[in-house]
């Protein structure tokens, strides 16, 4: 436990407000009604519960907490009661005292819960499961409940399609994917039947009564289409090119459409690749030799993106489905389901939890995916290697959403005048803070332009500023995600200097 004493922080107390978050309670005692913030913190992404504050407007009021010490006893032991929480996430070291002008405010920062211990709830009452929405904690809908325990036993789609044969899945997919892995793997398995060869890759197997079980990644990688949606009623994919900006799409692809292929994931993913690789032929940047860059390392960057968008993506969820769309500069990709990993750990690469483990093998064998686990470390690394614009990843219970810009940041914003460009390039070359002054020499615009584009992009949030009076410099603003990768990068120029 921390004993925080100090006048310092009475202004951060009075100004602050409730959000995903963070919950702001009055209560001098422990209030019944944080469990339900308890449960949706543990079921989100965390947050912190101040106790001893009452909401006010113009400032919040500092009530603090009669007898400290026994509302962190009662805290603790309410936890460890599995008929009011079905699982303890309390510990002390997260418990902050905070003294001001003689009244102790309570800070309980709780932690989001493991996959596996989801969903916690209160009251021994799994319907009391508990999800944090904006400053609002809301009781899980039965969809969300039965997505949370996908997500605590992925890799379902090992296991056996139910009524399923050989009949329902494709021959010229798995032809064509038999060619694929021969030029991965060259003289291994030609010589056998699709069957011999499915049951070799894990992709079937021989069931007690003589009949093949499919497995349900197999089904949704190879199989046809109406034998998908058997098992997968919400099974829809979609593709959009919106390059031109115009309302409607340039271009569609939609697996309820009428093809003369089968619709399923692989037929899907080569379709899409092609119509990235085509989309490549705007020229990239170059690099400080002002040359061009080899631009393999943006097509696996985007290639490892749709791949983890296809075998991460909850078949079994009936909203959002899965949409990819390129816009000019930037490709989205939208999957339903929730990452399983924390997004800094995707970012910074090693850690692989795949929800599709079959369908994952199957991009591996044919070379589509680099080094399992690295697929975020390599999305994230191309961007900052070629000064785009950093990607940005979004992940809740019900969808996984990345964008990845393949222009300089400035660029990625099309409104932006001459002048807020000049100081945004300027900018994202330093990634210490600059003063005014400094921007000013740079950029060559006086100081009135220069204040007041200053303003105009820290009201758009593009900037941030830093510091207060005449020490204030300005920086790009960069999340969580960001910095982490700046900071790996400085890390790895700084060991090969050494």
């Amino acid at each position: 436990m921390q004993i925080v004493q100090g006048e310092k922080d009475r202004t951060f107390f009075e100004t602050l407000k409730e959000d995903c978050s963070t919950e702001i309670k009055k209560s001098k005692f422990l209030p019944k009604d944080l469990w339900e913030t308890y449960s949706a913190f543990s079921n989100t992404n965390g947050g912190t519960i101040y106790l001893g504050i009452k909401e006010n407007s113009p400032k919040n009021i500092i009530l603090g907490v009669e007898n400290p010490r026994k509302v962190i006893d009662d805290f603790i032991v309410t936890c460890r009661n599995p008929s009011k929480v079905n699982y303890d996430n309390s510990n002390e070291e997260n418990i902050t005292l905070i003294n001001i002008d003689g009244k102790t405010i309570l800070q309980i920062d709780i932690e989001e819960a493991p996959l596996s211990k989801k969903p916690v709830f209160c009251g021994g009452n799994i319907e009391n499961s508990f999800i944090r929405k904006g400053s609002a904690d809301l009781k899980m809908t039965n969809d969300e409940l039965r997505a949370t325990f996908r997500n605590a036993k992925p890799d379902m789609d090992s296991l056996s399609a139910p009524n399923t044969s050989l009949d329902d899945l494709d021959s010229p997919t798995i032809n064509r994917y038999r060619k694929k892995f021969n030029q991965q793997y060259p003289n291994r398995f030609e010589s056998l039947s699709d069957t011999d060869f499915l049951i070799r890759i894990g992709a079937i197997y021989l069931q007690k009564n003589n009949t093949y079980a499919i497995k349900r990644g197999t089904l949704l990688f190879l199989g046809k289409y109406q034998s998908i949606k058997k098992v997968y009623p919400h099974f829809h994919l979609d593709y959009f090119n919106r390059i031109s900006g115009q309302n409607r799409w340039d271009d569609r692809i939609a697996s309820d459409e009428f093809y003369d292929f089968e619709m399923n994931v692989y037929n899907f993913f080569n379709i899409v690749w092609e119509k990235f690789l085509n989309s490549f032929n705007s020229p990239f940047a170059l690099d400080e030799n002002l040359e061009r860059s080899n631009p393999r390392a943006i097509e696996v960057s985007l290639r490892e993106a749709l791949v983890n968008c296809l075998a991460h993506a909850d078949y079994e969820q009936s909203y959002p489905s899965i949409k990819i769309e390129i816009h000019n500069g930037v490709y989205i990709f939208e999957n339903p389901g929730q990452l399983l990993i924390p997004i800094n750990q995707f970012t910074q690469g090693g850690e692989s939890r795949p929800r599709n483990e079959m369908l994952m093998s199957f991009f591996r064998n044919c070379g589509f995916s680099e080094r399992q686990g690295f697929g975020g470390q390599q999305i994230f690394g191309t961007s900052l290697k070629w000064k785009f614009r950093t990607p940005k990843i979004e992940t809740d219970l019900e969808k996984t959403r990345l964008s990845i810009w393949t222009v300089k940041f400035a660029d990625s914003y099309p409104d932006l005048t001459e002048k807020e460009i000049l100081i945004i390039n300027y900018l994202t070359n330093y990634p210490n803070p600059k003063a005014k002054k400094e921007i000013q020499e740079a950029t060559e615009l006086s100081e009135y332009h220069t204040k007041q584009t200053l303003d105009s992009l820290c009201k758009k949030e593009i900037i941030k500023r830093v510091g207060k009076s005449v020490a204030t410099k300005y920086t790009i603003t960069r999340s969580n995600q960001e910095l982490l990768t700046l900071t790996k990068e400085a890390l790895n120029i700084l060991a090969k200097q050494l």
